[in-house]
């Protein structure tokens, strides 16, 4: 079973609440006010460090690798030309792979949640709950799923697993199945290869993804 989970960058409070002039109506106005928060972009380095561009208590190292070519981040080079178009490459031994931009939250794997934890992110991640049916299976042969919105992409041949309680009393009945067709953020229908579920699985039953 894949447990997907979501995580936010750290945000520093670094944004004055007022213009940067010492004296003046905005001054007088604003010196009370505490700073606002700024969003902090994580690097995810090929050496599998993380880096960012302020620090914060959660990670202090802002030595990331530049020129950063987002269109080809796993390149062992960067490329740009200067302004009479010449072509120049740099070798980067570190590179940046991947980069969260701060203001927004990422939905990531399992494995990337623990190499964000082990970094110092923990408190940046949280799991995310299963989805779950909105229709109860039956137990007649079934080729689709409905599902609360999915919280990511999936691709055909990924494992589906159903946990539920179909009866008072009787203990879990988890089975699995095949998606048979690509699953889009927030899609509420799982197409899956054809299967006779092995109880009524009610609504309400984890799916995991």
């Amino acid at each position: 079973m894949a447990i997907t989970y979501t995580f936010t960058p750290p945000v520093a409070n670094i944004v004055p609440p007022f213009l940067p002039e010492t004296r003046g109506l905005q001054y007088l106005l604003f010196r009370y006010m505490p700073t606002r928060e700024r969003g902090v972009n994580v690097y995810v380095l090929s050496d599998g460090s993380f880096a960012q561009d302020y620090p914060t208590p959660e990670n202090q190292n802002t030595n990331f690798p530049m020129p950063y070519n987002p269109t080809e981040p796993n390149a062992p080079y960067v490329q740009w030309n200067d302004i009479n178009g010449n072509v120049f490459f740099k070798t980067l031994p570190v590179r940046i792979e991947n980069v969260f931009l701060g203001g927004h939250s990422y939905v990531v794997s399992e494995a990337m949640a623990t190499k964000l934890s082990d970094a110092g992110y923990g408190g940046r991640i949280v799991a995310n709950p299963p989805c779950t049916l909105t229709a109860a299976t039956g137990t007649t042969a079934i080729t689709s799923l409905s599902i609360t919105p999915s919280p990511d992409a999936f691709a055909v041949g990924t494992v589906v697993t159903l946990v539920g309680f179909p009866n008072t009393g009787n203990p879990s009945f988890t089975q699995n199945v095949i998606l048979s067709a690509p699953v889009g953020i927030n899609d509420t229908t799982l197409s899956v290869n054809s299967f006779v579920p092995t109880a009524n699985f009610p609504v309400g039953t984890q799916v995991y993804l």
